[in-house]
């Protein structure tokens, strides 16, 4: 797994170099670290977990991440079973996309992947997600983002 685990590593690296701050490789690192905490105790499959975890962000929004992904596991001979789950944990992980996660796997990475949008760094990732996107500070007519 290693190995394959490398080979996922490298390809998914050329994707994040083009990443906003909030989603650049350095999350994907502080992602792999919680899901792997997490995953393990919790009898995750990890083959399919931390592969999930390199890939989930590779592109805004998770649509246009799922075709890339495909390619790659293809490239590394995953199997049609094992793609299906990555590519499930991937889509599930994000609250926008408003898909439920199934599997254990989903699960860890929605959680891991939350796990790092609090605290200090999470409120650095808001910061630069917002000021990437022109967003203002405060905007009174929707302070609570109801119609972001």
């Amino acid at each position: 797994m290693r190995k394959t685990l490398n080979s996922i590593k490298k390809e998914a690296r050329k994707f994040y170099s083009t990443n906003d701050p909030a989603h650049d490789f350095l999350h994907i690192e502080r992602v792999f670290k919680i899901a792997k905490k997490i995953g393990k105790p919790e009898k995750a499959d990890l083959s399919i977990l931390l592969p999930a975890v390199y890939l989930h962000d590779l592109k805004k929004p998770v649509t246009k991440a799922l075709p890339a992904t495909r390619k790659i596991l293809r490239k590394l001979k995953f199997s049609q079973a094992q793609t299906k789950k990555v590519l499930h944990a991937i889509e599930a992980h994000s609250f926008s996309h408003r898909v439920a996660p199934k599997t254990l796997e989903a699960k860890i990475l929605s959680d891991a992947d939350k796990l790092d949008a609090i605290g200090a760094i999470g409120v650095a990732r808001c910061f630069v997600v917002s000021g990437s996107k022109k967003r203002k500070l405060y905007f009174s007519p929707d302070a609570f983002c109801a119609h972001r």
